[in-house]
């Protein structure tokens, strides 16, 4: 390279550099979704399909049923909870759910179901609607 280019790459570089030291030291407000916060999304969405989405829907989950023993008999059967228990420990989400686990603890359709299977989920979701009940409560006027 002769020093010109040389001169030019280095330029560039030292601009780069500062720009993503800008970027990356400016403050800014975090944002985030919570899971209670994915599943009243998700939960709203899926009050607003047409008869036909609906029944695409449920065929869909139906066969995601068969993949994965913890999702519930229809998509919203978890209706306002998170989860709905059953006998011995056993429990399961509906399709609300499933959207924040997907987007928060999973990077695949696999992913997905093993986090579903997995021993901590649960744990999960309880915390979940504890901050929820939490951050409703600190909500109400004193």
């Amino acid at each position: 390279m002769g020093f010109r280019t040389e001169r030019v790459f280095t330029l560039r570089s030292l601009l780069w550099g500062s720009a993503l030291v800008f970027v990356v030291a400016t403050p800014a407000t975090a944002r985030a979704w919570l899971l209670h916060e994915h599943a009243a999304t998700a939960r709203a969405a899926l009050v607003r399909l047409g008869a036909d989405a609906r029944d695409r829907m449920t065929a869909a989950w139906e066969r995601a049923r068969h993949v994965s023993p913890r999702f519930c008999p229809s998509p919203d059967s978890s209706g306002e909870k998170l989860y709905q228990a059953g006998q011995a420990g056993a429990f399961c989400v509906g399709f609300p759910v499933l959207t924040g686990l997907a987007a928060d603890h999973s990077c695949s359709a696999t992913d997905t179901r093993l986090t579903v299977a997995s021993d901590f989920v649960l744990g999960v979701i309880k915390e979940s609607e504890n901050v929820e009940l939490k951050l409703r409560e600190a909500s109400l006027p004193h």
